[in-house]
């Protein structure tokens, strides 16, 4: 089972049977169960069972403190549209349009974990919560982007969203 919201996992999970020639899906809405062919569930239940037990490489979190405009922020190296990062700053104004009342990028934060890649090797998939405000004033209304990124920022999906003292 898989949380409903939870896409990093539904990723993994699905890659991770496919790269053992088990065709898989997800199904449900606040859970997900793993659908597997009756003739591939002994298998797929001892794959996934040796998933959970193997230690994670990639599980950290950090915070980037950027304190100015999302333009300005965008203009800067560590931001470039190439970048991961770039490209997760990038994907706010398609993902959660109503950010873009909040011009000011307060912060980052990341929780990194393993995810699949395509080609079967583990790449890192992030949590990523993105706080912008008004202004820079401590008391400013503000906004909260919940997004989860895999394959290098190129999959990026807002998972929620809070707006507070919204202003228009």
């Amino acid at each position: 089972m898989v949380g409903g919201s939870d896409r990093l996992e539904g990723v993994h999970i699905t890659r991770l049977l496919a790269a053992n020639g088990i065709d898989s899906f997800l199904e449900g809405s606040v859970i997900h169960g793993v659908m597997v062919a009756r003739k591939d569930a002994a298998r797929a239940r001892e794959i996934l069972s040796e998933e959970r037990s193997r230690p994670h490489k990639h599980q950290s979190t950090r915070t980037i403190v950027v304190d100015r405009s999302l333009g300005r922020a965008l203009s800067e190296p560590r931001f470039a549209e190439e970048t991961c990062l770039g490209r997760i700053l990038r994907s706010i104004r398609v993902k959660a349009p109503e950010a873009d009342d909040y011009p000011i990028l307060r912060e980052i934060r990341l929780r990194s974990r393993d995810v699949l890649g395509v080609g079967g090797d583990l790449k890192v998939g992030y949590y990523v919560e993105v706080r912008l405000t008004v202004s820079l004033e401590a008391d400013s209304a503000r906004a909260t982007v919940d997004l989860q990124v895999w394959d290098d920022g190129h999959e990026v999906e807002c998972t929620s969203g809070s707006y507070q003292g919204f202003v228009r």
